[in-house]
C-alpha cells in the first residue's frame, strides 16, 4: 500500500513532467495561428459604378480559435469595401473574406487592409489592394470617340464627321483632330488668276487661296477690286 506522502509526490512528479513537455513551441499551437496566403489583391481594370468581388481565405491551424478584432484600411474614403465587424476562425475551419472593389470615380487606387487578431504567429496581416477605375465610353456625337471609349477621345464631341484619323477637309475646322485647322490646303497664299480679255487679251490678277464650296480642296479666288 502507497503512504499519502509518497502518493502526493507521485503526483507531484506527474505535474512536472506533464508541464516539462509543454515546450515553447507547442504553446504557440496552443495559443492559435491564422494563415493567410494571399497577400496582394489586384482587381485589374473595370467601369466605375460597378462591382467586382475577390475572396482572401483565412485558416486557424491551431488549437485554439483565433478572433480578429479589427479590420480597417489607411484611407478615409476607399473603393475596397469588407464587412468591419470581427469575427472568430474556429481550428483546422477557413473563413472567407469577401472584399469588394466598388469605385464611384476614376483613377488608379492602392491602398492596405489591416487585420488585427489575438494569433501568436500574424497578430497583424496586411493585405495590399489595388484597382483601376475608368469613365464609361461618353459619346456624345456618336462617331465612336470620347472620354471613356476603346477608340480613344474626341477633340470635339459636337460633330460627328470630327474624330482623331478623320480625312482634313477645307472648313475651317480641325476635322482630324491633330491640333491644326485646314492644313494643306495654303489657305491665305497669294495667288494669280488669268483671265481673258477681248481687247487686252490675257489679264493676270492678284488673288488669294481659299476654300471651295464643296470643302474638298481650295482655289484661287480674287481680291476685291478697291475703288
Amino acid at each position: 500500500m502507497i503512504s499519502s506522502g509518497k502518493k502526493n509526490a507521485f503526483v507531484l512528479l506527474i505535474l512536472f513532467v506533464g508541464l516539462s513537455a509543454c515546450s515553447p513551441e507547442s504553446l504557440v499551437s496552443i495559443k492559435g495561428e491564422l494563415e493567410a496566403n494571399i497577400l496582394v489583391v489586384d482587381f485589374g481594370r473595370q467601369e466605375i459604378s460597378t462591382s467586382q468581388v475577390e475572396i482572401v481565405p483565412l485558416r486557424s491551424v491551431g488549437l485554439r480559435p483565433v478572433s480578429i478584432n479589427a479590420l480597417s484600411v489607411d484611407a478615409e474614403e476607399s473603393p475596397f469595401k469588407f464587412s468591419k465587424k470581427g469575427f472568430e476562425v474556429k481550428p483546422g475551419q477557413t473563413h472567407n473574406l469577401r472584399i469588394r472593389f466598388e469605385p464611384n470615380q476614376s483613377g488608379i487606387f492602392t491602398q492596405v487592409l489591416a487585420l488585427e487578431n489575438d494569433s501568436n504567429n500574424s497578430p497583424n496581416i496586411s493585405i495590399h489592394l489595388s484597382g483601376e477605375a475608368y469613365n464609361p465610353c461618353s459619346d456624345a456625337d456618336g462617331d465612336g470617340f470620347g472620354d471613356g471609349c476603346a477608340a480613344g477621345p474626341d477633340c470635339d464631341d459636337t460633330n460627328g464627321r470630327t474624330y482623331p484619323g478623320q480625312i482634313e477637309r477645307c472648313n475651317n475646322r480641325d476635322d482630324n483632330c491633330d491640333g491644326n485647322i485646314d492644313e494643306g490646303f495654303a489657305l491665305g497664299e497669294a495667288c494669280n488668276v488669268a483671265i481673258a480679255n477681248d481687247s487686252a487679251g490675257l489679264c493676270v490678277l492678284e488673288g488669294i487661296m481659299q476654300c471651295t464650296f464643296d470643302e474638298e480642296s481650295s482655289s484661287c479666288s480674287l481680291l476685291p477690286v478697291e475703288d
